[in-house]
């Protein structure tokens, strides 16, 4: 059995929103100072606060742009491998996939983000992908395609080294072993 505790008054979720909304409102209005309304706020959000709606729009926007950023790879292969696009088009779309991690790399690198790491690796598979299909499209000849890859894991070994990101050197390394044991076999 439910003993309710003297004094203690539970309050509906509905009716802790319409006290909020109104402290909100004397907050705004200021009908009470700040810190009072602060404190109220923590109070009947028990300390959780508020989340403005424009900051719940911001970290939706923000998780929205990383999932594109992260579907980038998966429809460039979707687009070239599994449409029945022209190669003209097919290219157009994979330069506008690259035109927005571009952006997305110039953003996050001047806001200093850890975000620029994973759109440069996305812009460089995608560009990967794009170079490949390329020289694929232009001749089927198995040393240019080679050629092509070897040159994107060098690109990607001299840019790791020269910025000191070890992920992509290692990575270029890797993809320069792979290449050779791919040759030799």
């Amino acid at each position: 059995m439910h003993v309710p505790l003297k004094g203690v008054i539970r309050l509906s979720r509905e009716r802790k929103k319409m006290i909020v909304n109104e402290i909100l409102y004397w907050k705004e209005s200021r009908l009470l100072p700040r810190e009072y309304c602060d404190f109220l706020i923590a109070l009947y959000t028990e300390g959780d606060g508020i989340q403005p709606k424009q900051q719940l729009w911001k970290k939706s926007a923000f998780f929205l742009d990383i999932m594109l950023i992260l579907l980038m790879l998966p429809l460039s292969f979707l687009v070239i491998y599994f449409t029945q696009f022209s190669p003209v088009m097919q290219t157009f779309i994979i330069f506008l996939f690259l035109l927005f991690l571009s952006v997305h790399i110039a953003v996050f690198r001047k806001n200093n983000s850890i975000y620029f790491h994973l759109a440069l690796i996305i812009f460089l598979l995608v560009f990967f992908i794009l170079s490949v299909h390329l020289v694929n499209l232009m001749t089927e000849t198995n040393r240019f395609i080679q050629g092509v890859v070897l040159l994107n894991v060098l690109a990607w070994v001299v840019l790791g080294y020269s910025k000191k990101y070890h992920y992509l050197t290692a990575s270029g390394i890797i993809g320069v072993l792979l290449l050779v044991i791919f040759l030799v076999l």
